[in-house]
């Protein structure tokens, strides 16, 4: 679960200093599972670069899966 704090607190953080809007919304009482579950989805898709910085595909695999609306 301290992932999902640690990109909680980076959003809150950019939305507060910078002006610009949150990268993803997490709906309430998402858990673990379901973002494991939506990553490794993510990493078997066939057009998903796996030979990038691992952060930069957990947070390809959350903009995709929880993007917010604009």
């Amino acid at each position: 679960m301290e992932s999902f704090d640690i990109f909680t607190t980076r959003d809150l953080v950019l939305q507060q200093t910078d002006n610009e809007p949150a990268q993803f919304c997490l709906p309430a009482g998402i858990g673990p599972d379901q973002l494991k579950a939506t990553l490794v989805a993510y990493m078997q898709h066939q057009n998903t670069d796996l030979d990038v910085d691992a952060s930069l595909v957990v947070l390809g695999a959350i903009q995709d899966a929880y993007g917010c609306d604009q």
